[in-house]
Parts: structure tokens; C-alpha cells; sequence
């Protein structure tokens, strides 16, 4: 990952880093998902939404704000 990335979420879940994706994508922010997952196993890894630095700030505030 280049150094311009920043990991501003973590979780077990793919979906739910695809649905903060989508919403981040809804105002403009660029991101990526990164599944660390064995796939296999799926209780053994993270999933990690990755944003560019100068976006950390807003798309944490955006995900604070829609965090169920």
C-alpha cells in the first residue's frame, strides 16, 4: 500500500467495511478494501477500509456518524 494510504477502519466483517465504502464513495471520498482474511477461515484476519490521508479526518467523522 503506498504511503498516501491511511487504514481508518478495521473488522471481521466485509460487508460492513463494503457498506462504509459505499458511503464514503456517496460524498466523494475515494477508499479501498483490503481483505487480510484466511480464506478458509474467516474468523482469522481483519478487513481494513483504507483512505488517502487527506481524507482521514471527514471519512472518520462520516463512519462515526453512520456507526450503528
Amino acid at each position: 500500500m503506498e504511503a498516501n494510504w491511511v487504514s481508518i477502519y478495521t473488522s471481521s466483517y466485509l460487508h460492513t467495511a463494503e457498506l462504509f465504502k459505499a458511503l464514503l464513495a456517496e460524498n466523494n471520498i475515494l477508499s479501498i478494501v483490503i481483505n487480510n482474511q484466511d480464506s478458509f477461515y474467516k474468523t482469522i484476519g481483519v478487513v481494513e477500509l483504507y483512505v488517502e490521508r487527506d481524507n482521514v479526518i471527514i471519512s472518520k467523522r462520516i463512519i462515526n456518524e453512520n456507526n450503528l
